[in-house]
């Protein structure tokens, strides 16, 4: 039968989406193109950086910035935004975008 594929699953979706895309992206694009909540997006892109490792690939994150004092938040490991910056403290924070990496050149076996 012709047309007879599996759908693909909202992860699936996402992970091709991130593919596809010309440059990073944003937790407020993906949300808009899938009818996510950032929570839900969130939780998602959380699973989708898991489950690339485990076939050498990484979910690439650019790191929220300060909008005021233009703080990177390089060192956080969490994929949200931060809710304020610990420099100025301001609350006008830029969050983070993602694309997929390569895959790693020496994968865990």
């Amino acid at each position: 039968m012709a047309g007879n594929r599996t759908p693909q699953t909202l992860r699936q979706q996402l992970v091709r989406y991130l593919r596809e895309a010309e440059g990073p992206v944003g937790i407020r694009e993906l949300g808009a193109a899938f009818g996510l909540s950032k929570k839900e997006a969130h939780v998602h892109l959380e699973h989708i950086d898991k489950s690339l490792r485990a076939f050498g690939e990484k979910l690439e994150v650019e790191p929220a910035e300060c909008g005021k004092c233009g703080f990177v938040f390089a060192k956080r490991e969490r994929i949200s935004s931060p809710g304020r910056c610990p420099s100025c403290k301001s609350e006008h924070i830029h969050p983070p975008r993602f694309h997929l990496g390569p895959p790693d050149s020496g994968s865990r076996s």
